[in-house]
């Protein structure tokens, strides 16, 4: 579940560039809903995911964990080294991003923004913070090449990252409060 709130931070904070904002795809609400569910769609399949290893310790009595350590346990490693695994891949890979751009380009006869920068930027920052069970390889099934990222989530150095996102918007609300008070202020001069 952290995984996905700073996808959607992470998105946020990427709507509130001018020239990301300026996309017509992106502008109202329903671009920006759509730049959204683009941007934890690899993650949708986790939640079955979550569900079947949830299913797999309660049924094996073993003690409910979640994230990295549940890996401790054979009977979810074997289960996640086999088609979950697989189907993960398929979800976190360029080459699924690719197709899909390349299938909304055929149907729309252009790029959908939504799709294009949403997908992409939920691969990309996958990769530096997901390792050992969970390590992506971007470009399966053309390429078993493994990227083992720097941290992964759930652990301390996950929520450094997330540290970041929460920093990264305290400075955006205070300027963005300091930039209204301002104009405020400067519009109450000018009516004087």
């Amino acid at each position: 579940m952290p995984d996905e709130i700073s996808h959607i931070l992470w998105t946020y904070l990427l709507l509130l560039h001018p020239r990301i904002r300026g996309i017509r795809d992106m502008q109202g609400w329903r671009g920006r809903a759509a730049t959204y569910f683009f941007a934890i769609l690899p993650d949708l399949w986790n939640l079955g995911m979550i569900l079947g290893l949830v299913w797999i310790m309660q049924s094996n009595n073993l003690p409910l964990v979640m994230g990295p350590a549940a890996m401790q346990y054979p009977q979810v490693r074997e289960a996640f080294s086999g088609t979950f695994r697989n189907i993960y891949y398929v979800f976190h890979s360029y080459v699924t991003y690719a197709i899909l751009v390349g299938i909304s380009y055929i149907i729309l006869r252009r790029i959908y923004w939504p799709l294009a920068v949403g997908m992409l930027l939920h691969i990309t920052i996958d990769i530096p913070t997901h390792k050992d069970y969970t390590a992506l390889e971007p470009f399966y099934p053309l390429s078993t090449l493994r990227i083992n990222g720097l941290v992964h989530w759930g652990s301390w150095e996950f929520y450094i990252t997330e540290l970041v996102l929460v920093i990264a918007y305290t400075i955006w609300l205070y300027r963005t409060k300091r930039q209204a008070s301002s104009r405020a202020r400067e519009s109450g001069r000018a009516a004087v």
